[in-house]
């Protein structure tokens, strides 16, 4: 099977990098769209004071203060995400 990437052009996957604080500098925001895994790139994210939109999950509403340094989304909630 062939998969169109019609979002190819905007999207980047960089693998296991060495310099996620260079990389965090230069969006206006972070958003997590993940609803697993790991989380510290939400801490380094809020250490470059970026702000954060990310999902309700484990310790990210401990970490994300709603409407201050981000806002959190419901989980699976895509359209709210967008």
């Amino acid at each position: 099977m062939v998969l169109s990437l019609e979002w190819k052009d905007r999207v980047q996957f960089l693998g296991v990098r060495k310099d996620v604080p260079d990389l965090l500098a230069a969006p206006a925001a972070f958003v997590l769209s993940s609803v697993g895994g790991l989380f510290n790139v939400v801490m380094e994210a809020l250490a470059e004071a970026k702000p954060v939109v990310a999902a309700q999950l484990r310790s990210v509403p401990g970490l994300v203060e709603g409407g201050k340094s981000g806002f959190l989304v419901p989980p699976g909630g895509s359209g709210v995400l967008a």
